[in-house]
């Protein structure tokens, strides 16, 4: 569960240098590839130089750059790209606004990346917000999996401002709050607004592909809860309704998906708030108790063995 995070690795200008040789500029610095380090050096004219899509260096350091060109940095995608992400990164909503209305032209890309998307994955609501107000659309981080919904919701915290997102995003119907989202929440909060909206709070899809392990794929929303340690939300789940019994996709509970994770705490916490010790065999046949023995030595059958031996008769 959760979001990327990757703003920042799209922020590391690592080493990488640019600096006035006599053929024009030298860009220089190191990556990594499967076989270590590698050193790369390039040297461009002033259009070579103009014409690249981005050039890895701060915002300060490109503003500079394009002034030595003769350019004003807002005229220069790699400058004005830079400055706005970095002011997304910064949630700073002032200067974002201030940016996009001093150019003549959309900039719906920073870094190549749908600007929304580098909000929510920035954890920036206050700028997601002028986003949502100038109309951007929620788009999926480039090159993954995610479907749009899921990856907004797990970009959420339980802050004031998370949750003034959601009930935009919402509001506008740009997120459906149907199907197996809440399987992709990480704050409490979060969960009584997506079903205050029409969540199931027990289903299990078609949501939630992308960023759930195969073996969760068509549990439930609190299964997922408690197999990422997420009490909280598996709180709030209960809370609203979900059933502790109840079954996924493949008829497993909550509690046989959890001895079978090999976790102790979410079988403690399932047993503690009631939890049936014996329920229906799933699609494979299987029990949570059936599970325990065949697992004795995971430290989820312990505790459901130890629940089993001390149950009178």
């Amino acid at each position: 569960m959760g979001a990327l995070r990757t703003l920042g690795n799209l922020l590391d200008t690592g080493d990488s240098q640019v600096k006035r040789v006599d053929e024009g500029w030298e860009l220089s610095g190191s990556y990594s590839d499967v076989c270590g380090p590698v050193e790369h050096r390039e040297v461009l004219s002033d259009a070579e130089l103009l014409a690249r899509p981005s050039v890895p260096l701060s915002a300060e350091a490109l503003d500079d750059l394009a002034r030595q060109l003769g350019r004003d940095p807002l005229t220069v995608p790699w400058a004005r790209e830079r400055r706005l992400a970095e002011d997304i990164a910064r949630d700073d909503r002032y200067a974002v606004t201030r940016l996009l209305d001093g150019v003549d032209e959309p900039m719906p890309t920073a870094l190549g990346v749908p600007l929304l998307t580098l909000a929510l994955d920035a954890a920036s609501w206050q700028v997601a917000l002028e986003l949502l107000a100038r109309g951007a659309p929620l788009v999926k981080p480039p090159d993954t999996a995610w479907s749009p919904n899921d990856f907004a919701v797990a970009s959420l915290d339980d802050s004031d401002g998370a949750l003034a997102v959601l009930t935009m995003l919402l509001d506008r119907h740009l997120l459906d709050p149907l199907g197996g989202l809440l399987r992709q929440v990480w704050a409490p909060r979060v969960v009584r607004v997506l079903v205050d909206a029409g969540s199931g709070v027990d289903a299990t899809g078609p949501s939630g592909g992308a960023a759930l392990d195969g073996a969760l794929e068509g549990a439930t929303p609190l299964s997922v809860a408690l197999i990422h340690g997420c009490f909280a939300v598996a709180s709030a789940l209960v809370a609203c309704g979900a059933a502790l019994d109840g079954r996924d996709q493949h008829g497993r509970s909550a509690l046989g998906l959890s001895v079978y994770w090999g976790k102790e705490e979410p079988v403690r916490w399932l047993l503690e708030r009631g939890a049936s010790l014996d329920v229906a065999p799933d699609s494979l046949g299987r029990t949570p108790r059936s599970l325990a023995q065949k697992y004795p030595d995971h430290p989820s059958s312990r505790a459901l063995l130890a629940a089993i031996n001390a149950v009178p008769g």
